[in-house]
């Protein structure tokens, strides 16, 4: 009866359909096909799927094909290794007759819906289908259950430039980082490699990574696409740049693949702002060559203050010429055709005189009359601010001198107060002091923010062996001396004259004094430079 019953089950097991047929096959007849892709082995996956293997068998037969007389696995290779493992002697396989092209065409779709395929094999594997199966996009994204979009972003990052597939591979860089990438050309991949980067530090290291998505995709934006709407050529050109051909026709034009390029607004955007600078100095050229065809003059140009590459071509940059107005009548006006900056592709009328160094009527004069009136202004107010500076350090020296300590208190809170200030004053103010005071040396340096310390610890080592004067003097000296300098283009502090005045210090007298002593140094010097005024520490 139990060998009856076996004999049932097993013609209920062979089902035969034409070239179908499901049987029970011998693990040990069956081979795996050298198609067969596996970039990850996940250990802890196979020995979970060993364990079911082994409790319940192998539910959904494999899929095999007889060739050269042994059966050959399409699909199921990991259920027929786990099988292995768990000592199974013989598993389900649905045979079936397939030729090359339909076995490849199976194992792809099979490889496709594994769990850990990378992108960079699914991009690979998206090829291969479309190559074998002779399908459009849009019938293997149906076939794979994925979209258009999927499909044809992934295909893309088989255009990986070999620095950015490298690290992708070593997981130096996501998915989505590759797929902003691999749509730019090889020269702008590289560039985001080097520069579309962040550093962190970590256990006393830097280490640098490529931005987030999210910030490559900003910086792709700002650096690398183009508004094609405002190009002086036209779209459909294919002479202006043969090589690259007509930018409607371009790959690289966000409108070309809307699949590719989801995320960018505009159907005529530039990816490829490589290409976009070639057509713009082939534009440029072609322009200057037909103006001067014409009999007139004109340049290549740049609205960018200075540009070395350009101007080694013979072009121009902002330093080198003024923008004509349309009421100017300007003999040496030339045509500047811009290549480069924010007005790149279009022409204006400028004047080439600062370039040539000749004496032009309309601009040379006015323009170095304008530079000169500048220059002027910018001495006469280095020359006040320095006046004004050192009247304060006179007044302050006359300040100090008034002072005394008499019926102001203890001695300890004298020294708390200097100390106090010392620690919390400004260090061109401690600068002053020290060097007022002589103690410049002794601090070891006499001037920058970033030697404030030194110099507040030498006042604070001095205040304990003043007498009660000093203390009173250098707590006035401190809390003045940040009022002493007077900015360039600033007038002195309104509150540290009038308390000079109530001090029944005469402002004006100073300044009459300090005057006199600059013209008597000039005289002395002859146009020489002298070493900056040492200020007294008491008004005689």
């Amino acid at each position: 009866m139990g060998k009856r019953r076996r004999e049932i089950t097993r013609q209920e097991e062979k089902t035969t359909m034409g070239s179908r047929e499901i049987r029970m096959v011998a693990v040990a007849d069956l081979v795996p096909s050298r198609m067969y892709l596996h970039r990850i082995v996940d250990d802890e996956e196979m020995r979970d799927l060993v364990m079911s293997i082994r409790e319940n068998g192998v539910i959904a037969p494999i899929l095999a094909r007889p060739m050269n007389g042994k059966l050959v696995i399409v699909a199921g290779h990991r259920r027929w290794m786990a099988a292995k493992k768990a000592g199974l002697v013989e598993i389900p396989a649905e045979v079936r007759t397939l030729s090359d092209e339909e076995a490849q065409q199976i194992q792809i779709i099979e490889n496709l819906q594994r769990k850990d395929v990378h992108p960079l094999d699914e991009a690979d594997e998206f090829l291969n289908l479309l190559k074998v199966s002779k399908f459009s996009v849009a019938q293997a994204a149906a076939k794979v259950g994925k979209s258009v979009s999927y499909l044809v972003r992934r295909m893309k990052l088989a255009d990986l430039d070999p620095m950015a597939r490298k690290s992708f591979e070593g997981g130096k860089m996501g998915v989505d980082q590759a797929l902003l990438l691999c749509r730019m050309s090889p020269e702008i991949q590289r560039r985001a490699m080097k520069e579309a980067t962040a550093s962190t530090f970590e256990d006393g290291k830097t280490l640098t990574a490529m931005l987030p998505a999210v910030s490559l995709r900003r910086w792709l934006a700002l650096q690398c696409h183009v508004d094609l709407t405002k190009v002086p050529w036209d779209l459909k050109d294919e002479i202006l740049l043969k090589e690259a051909g007509s930018c409607s026709a371009c790959p690289k034009r966000s409108g070309s693949s809307p699949d590719l390029f989801v995320d960018v607004k505009g159907a005529n955007v530039c990816t490829d702002a490589v290409c976009y600078g070639r057509k713009m100095m082939a534009w440029g050229v072609g322009a200057v060559s037909a103006a001067q065809s014409e009999g007139k003059e004109a340049v290549l140009a740049t609205d960018e203050w200075s540009n070395p590459d350009l101007e080694k071509i013979g072009a121009v940059s902002m330093r080198q010429y003024d923008r004509v107005g349309k009421k100017e009548k300007c003999p040496d006006t030339v045509l500047a055709v811009f290549v480069f900056g924010t007005l790149r592709g279009s022409t204006a009328r400028v004047c080439l005189a600062k370039r040539t160094k000749a004496a032009c009527r309309v601009h040379g004069d006015a323009s170095d009359l304008e530079q000169e009136k500048y220059w002027a202004k910018d001495r006469a107010a280095r020359k006040k601010s320095k006046f004004d500076t050192r009247v304060n350090h006179r007044i302050l020296d006359m300040m100090l001198s008034k002072m005394d300590a008499k019926n102001l208190g203890e001695r300890s809170f004298h020294e708390g107060v200097a100390e106090g200030l010392a620690l919390r004053t400004g260090s061109d103010a401690l600068c002053f002091v020290c060097k007022n005071h002589g103690w410049a040396e002794e601090a070891k340096r006499t001037s920058g923010s970033s030697h404030y310390y030194e110099f507040a610890k030498t006042i604070v080592k001095k205040i304990h062996g003043m007498s009660l004067d000093e203390l009173a003097r250098l707590s006035l000296e401190l809390v003045m001396a940040p009022q002493v300098f007077v900015r360039i283009g600033f007038t002195p502090s309104k509150e540290f004259r009038e308390r000079a005045e109530r001090m029944k210090i005469d402002v004006k007298s100073v300044e009459e004094i300090i005057r006199k002593d600059e013209d008597s140094e000039r005289t002395s010097s002859k146009g020489k430079a002298k070493a900056p005024e040492k200020l007294k520490s008491k008004e005689e």
